[in-house]
């Protein structure tokens, strides 16, 4: 039996199980949205990017349900590179693909996380073209976050610019791989001072408790 779960601007989503099944909002002025997230979904499912998808309509389309963590939650991890380049990955195949994705320069609750394995979720805005950016928009938005000098990253930036232009020309392996490269570890003291105040509080509730 579907439950009503949340919605968007330009869906509405019920859960049925480990299934949820997004239909039109009646709401919204963008048209053929969900036909279009179907769509793509059906094509990108062969690279194992997006929910899997089971049936899709005009206006419905019935996928896995996917449950995890939001990516920036997720990126608080000891070491978040592997999960960096998963995300990169599928965004390089995009880009093979020449779909781009719209939302990769802002992907806060388009990426959903469990494990290392990232899904990318909501592909209603997708389009063709033969310019796509969706590992250079992803790369700008790992460049945001690495400033909040919280994650244990960081992206080499001496000529980055050139290498993401080079990157564009042909969108080859050689030019991605020269990307992936500049991304490297870096522990934190901010996430290091975290987990010390943490450790000094779970004392002090011992000791209290102990008192007690």
């Amino acid at each position: 039996m579907k439950e009503y779960h949340t919605k968007g601007k330009r869906g509405i989503i019920y859960k049925n199980g480990n299934k949820i099944i997004k239909i039109a909002n009646p709401q919204s002025k963008a048209k053929e949205r969900i036909q279009n997230e179907g769509k793509y979904l059906k094509r990108l499912n062969k690279y194992n990017i997006g929910p899997k998808i089971y049936n899709a309509t005009e206006n419905e389309i019935t996928m896995e349900y996917i449950e995890g963590k939001q990516i920036e939650e997720a990126l608080e991890r000891k070491n978040p590179i592997p999960l960096i380049k998963n995300i990169l990955n599928q965004c390089y195949i995009l880009d093979t693909q020449r779909i781009n994705k719209l939302e990769m320069h802002k992907p806060t609750k388009h990426i959903i996380v469990k494990g290392n394995k990232a899904t990318l979720i909501d592909f209603e805005r997708c389009y063709e073209t033969k310019k796509p950016k969706n590992v250079t928009q992803c790369i700008q938005y790992f460049q945001k976050l690495e400033k909040r000098n919280k994650y244990n990253f960081t992206i080499e930036k001496k000529y980055l610019r050139k290498v993401l232009q080079e990157y564009k020309r042909n969108y080859d392996k050689e030019g991605f791989n020269k990307i992936i490269k500049r991304i490297r570890f870096i522990r934190r003291k901010y996430n290091m001072k975290i987990k010390l105040s943490e450790l000094i509080a779970r004392r002090r509730e011992v000791k209290s408790t102990e008192k007690e």
